[in-house]
């Protein structure tokens, strides 16, 4: 799945789409999908603990 990702960002259709939406094409490894992951959820936890947000 991981390498058939990476040739679809490379794809210049694909990556006009993604930037059409604002967003930059990515790619890589799934070790570089796991470390971007505990990243957000880290950032993303601290702010929504820093600002007592809470599901409704």
């Amino acid at each position: 799945m991981n390498t058939a990702t990476n040739a679809a960002l490379k794809d210049p259709k694909v990556q006009k789409t993604i930037a059409d939406r604002g967003d930059e094409p990515g790619g890589g490894t799934p070790e570089q999908l796991g470390a971007m992951t505990r990243e957000n959820y880290k950032l993303l936890g601290d702010v929504v603990k820093n600002n007592d947000i809470r599901a409704e």
